[in-house]
């Protein structure tokens, strides 16, 4: 009876989450049918485009305007005697940051290494955004480095989301009371799990809706080709992360309720500890099929049984 108690429990707001949908579908056909159709889209475009082709002709007069390695290896002498010279510059400063003539002379040093490497790293964007305009940001190229960029963030959010379960699961015995079930804290830790995934996902999207403005300024589009690709990525991302929290939603509610069907009757016992200190049964044993009747009421000694439903009671724990 407890499975079909917690089968109950568990489907009700799924109920009220259906009739909330259908509710809304009807009261906003348009607008839904909008939804669905962007939820789609994006859907198709996560999943299945991968960018234009390049022709010969393009790859050509990328390869003439990209910077040259001369430029490249010149900028990595230049940050790496920037980097020399802020690490002299860091040791020769004092105590609480002060600064003497030879600390002065050695920041002269590290602030001209600096506007060095600045300089020529903007030549070097400014040859690659000409190079990649040729390419386009709907070019193959395009396409993967958001991709690139989504995977990287991907995996960020995959490792906070998990950093964050695992403290909520480290210090969910101190919010622990002596009244809770293993149930009811398997339960709430999972509610966590669910928040901690919804919170990284939402992360996620707005870090790669700020990040991948800066793949498409790369590419040097024209502004409607900038706005759609970034409307498209966007659609890609929001549905890729949707999907991705309605599956974890549905993996969250179908394995308790396979377990709670699949487990023989008295598998799990949800107990509780009474005022005088003895340990009761309280609502049924879950797994199986489990007796009929409604809800099931204690028995103190050989006195009347009083509960919230009838069809007899449980008796009082020895232990």
């Amino acid at each position: 009876m407890a499975a079909n108690n917690a089968e109950a429990l568990i489907a009700a707001p799924l109920a009220t989450a259906g009739a909330l949908v259908a509710a809304t579908i009807r009261r906003h056909p348009v607008r839904s049918a909008a939804s669905l159709g962007a939820y789609l889209v994006g859907l198709g475009c996560a999943l299945f485009f991968t960018g234009v082709a390049t022709s010969a002709e393009q790859m050509a007069r990328f390869e003439t305007l990209r910077p040259t390695t001369k430029s490249a290896e010149e900028l990595f002498a230049a940050q790496r005697a920037a980097a020399q010279a802020q690490a002299g510059y860091s040791q020769s400063q004092g105590w609480f940051w002060s600064c003497d003539a030879f600390c002065q002379s050695m920041k002269r040093t590290y602030e001209a290494k600096a506007a060095e490497v600045s300089r020529l790293q903007a030549a070097y964007d400014a040859q690659m955004r000409a190079a990649k305009g040729e390419l386009g940001v709907f070019s193959a190229y395009g396409v993967a480095e958001a991709r690139e960029l989504f995977r990287s963030l991907y995996g960020w959010g995959k490792g906070m989301a998990g950093r964050m379960s695992f403290y909520d699961l480290l210090f969910s015995g101190f919010r622990m009371s002596r009244d809770d079930t293993f149930v009811e804290w398997a339960a709430r830790l999972m509610m966590q799990v669910l928040s901690n995934i919804f919170i990284s996902g939402c992360a996620v999207v707005v870090s790669f809706a700020t990040g991948v403005t800066s793949v498409i300024y790369s590419f040097a589009p024209s502004w409607p080709e900038a706005v759609a690709f970034w409307v498209l990525s966007m659609l890609a991302v929001l549905a890729v992360a949707l999907t991705a929290c309605v599956g974890c939603c549905c993996c969250a509610v179908g394995v308790p309720v396979a377990v709670a069907q699949l487990a023989p009757p008295g598998t799990f016992r949800m107990r509780r500890i009474d005022a005088g200190g003895n340990l009761r049964d309280f609502g049924g044993a879950a797994g199986g099929a489990g007796p009929a009747g409604g809800r099931q009421g204690f028995v103190h000694g050989g006195g009347p049984a009083y509960g919230l439903g009838g069809g007899g009671g449980y008796r009082r724990h020895q232990e």
